[in-house]
């Protein structure tokens, strides 16, 4: 069975969870809790569907969404953002995006979050990073993106197989460093259709930016550390 929840685009400006909202006549941001606890809704701008699934990181139930639902209204009382959450976990599940300006300072601003986050994971890694990888799918559907490291003994152990090093496919994956893919996702998913595409762009070129740029103050890279963009289908 199904479960909707009606979430109106106007109120007063604060962030509310879904018993402190008003019962509303007007337009609303229908959210759908379903069946194989998919999380779904239609975008009011382009009429997009957004599709939210279960996992792992974040498991959804109806009482998590009953529970943990929140949205948050600007300063002039247009809904900003709807939220989930569950316990210490926050997931973004509605941004509102009303223009490419807008787009893109919430574009720039989550990459560079992002390619923060993956700089921090690198300077974990316990051996000396040789190369790099941006790797990455260049899609709003299914979009993803992270890095593969190599160490010295990894490129060796690929050359050994006479496979190409500078693949990023032939490293392992327990090499691969993720960022806040979900929420990124969530952002492209709301875009203004015409924009999207070229959103995308920027939102790669800039971690890929920040990224090369960063990687050069690791205390645990190679001297000769390389930086490889690598895209995938």
């Amino acid at each position: 069975m199904s479960v909707e929840y009606d979430i109106p685009l106007t109120y007063k400006q604060g962030k509310y969870g879904l018993n402190e909202l008003p019962e509303n006549d007007g337009d609303t941001l229908v959210i759908t809790f379903g069946e194989f606890e998919i999380l779904s809704y239609f975008t009011p701008a382009d009429d997009n569907e957004v599709r939210i699934y279960n996992s792992t990181d974040f498991p959804l139930s109806e009482q998590i969404v009953d529970e943990g639902l929140t949205a948050s209204y600007d300063e002039s009382g247009k809904l900003e953002r709807v939220d989930l959450v569950c316990g210490d976990k926050e997931k973004l599940v509605y941004i509102a995006i009303e223009d490419e300006q807008q787009a893109e300072e919430i574009v720039l601003s989550n990459a560079q979050k992002n390619a923060a986050l993956i700089l921090d994971g690198l300077k974990d890694v316990k051996e000396q990073i040789a190369i790099v990888f941006s790797d990455y799918y260049n899609d709003v559907e299914g979009f993803d993106y992270h890095v593969k490291y190599a160490s010295n003994d990894d490129i060796k152990a690929v050359a050994d197989k006479h496979w190409d090093i500078y693949n990023c496919g032939n490293y392992p994956e327990e090499n691969r460093i993720e960022c806040d893919t979900d929420t990124l996702e969530i952002i492209l998913s709301c875009l203004p259709g015409d924009i999207v595409y070229d959103m995308i762009d920027l939102l790669i070129e800039t971690m890929n930016e920040r990224i090369s740029g960063g990687i050069d103050d690791l205390p645990n890279k190679a001297d000769d550390i390389k930086f490889i963009v690598s895209e995938y289908d």
